[in-house]
């Protein structure tokens, strides 16, 4: 989960299948890895990634 992150984090909107919008939430992703999630927050003008969960699939949304 790290590596993934470390990876995002490096290069934040590049396109991965991995990786998608949370709907209703701005500059807000979810990031997949097997059955965990890790939900970011990217703020452009920081030039900072926000992790704000990490969980397994179905609790992280909570």
């Amino acid at each position: 989960m790290l590596a993934g992150l470390e990876a995002i984090a490096a290069d934040p909107f590049a396109r991965r299948p991995n990786v998608r919008p949370l709907v209703g939430y701005a500059n807000t992703f979810r990031f997949r890895l097997g059955d965990w999630r890790a939900v970011y927050v990217i703020d452009a003008r920081a030039q900072q990634m926000r992790v704000t969960r990490i969980g397994p699939r179905g609790e992280v949304y909570q």
